[in-house]
């Protein structure tokens, strides 16, 4: 069967449409390999970020592990320096002691009796200086209202007369703070 005009123009249009079909999917495979382009760069940097971020975490939990133990090493160094300093001030009290022992065990009679009686004395306000240095002080008990941060009451007696309810008769053992903290409470006997 022969060609028709008709069929011409319609195998044209057809030939037409896939040409233009073919540009279009030209322009879209274009445009994708542009996208794939373009993502594969987004990937690089990121995973240059990625690179350069981990880098940075393990330079500081390097840090970090150093300044934990440069902080650890200081806090032992604080701490014996502490103790060094307490023990500086006890150890001259403990060679007053000691000479006090010597000494008694070398008197007799009543000058034994009375070079034991200063010898402690001595040991006591040294004691006494050396506390004070630290900032250690004794609590004031007897007499004051009794007070649970300060004071453990031991046992409770019928107030005496003109002694109110709640009063600290009787301090059987002498608490301490050293600053705002309570080294050793005292040890009460609280008014009822």
């Amino acid at each position: 069967m022969p060609e028709t005009p008709r069929d011409t123009a319609t195998a044209e249009e057809q030939m037409m449409q896939t040409v233009e079909e073919l540009a279009e999917r030209e322009e879209q495979l274009e445009a994708a390999q542009n996208a794939r382009d373009t993502l594969a760069e987004q990937l690089r940097t990121l995973q240059e970020e990625r690179d350069l971020l981990d880098d940075r975490l393990k330079r500081e939990v390097a840090d970090y592990q150093n300044f934990r133990r440069r902080t650890a090493e200081e806090k032992t160094g604080w701490s014996n320096e502490a103790k060094a300093s307490v023990l500086k001030g006890v150890l001259d009290i403990f060679d007053d002691l000691d000479r006090t022992r010597e000494a008694t065990a070398k008197a007799e009679g009543p000058d034994a009796l009375q070079s034991l009686r200063d010898g402690v004395d001595l040991v006591y306000r040294k004691f006494n200086e050396t506390l004070d240095r630290l900032g250690v002080e004794a609590i004031d008990a007897e007499g004051k209202p009794f007070d649970e941060h300060f004071h453990e009451a031991l046992t409770q007696q019928p107030a005496p007369d003109g002694v109110a309810a709640g009063t600290v008769v009787t301090e059987y053992q002498k608490g301490y703070t050293l600053g705002d903290r309570v080294l050793r409470h005292s040890k009460v006997v609280v008014a009822a």
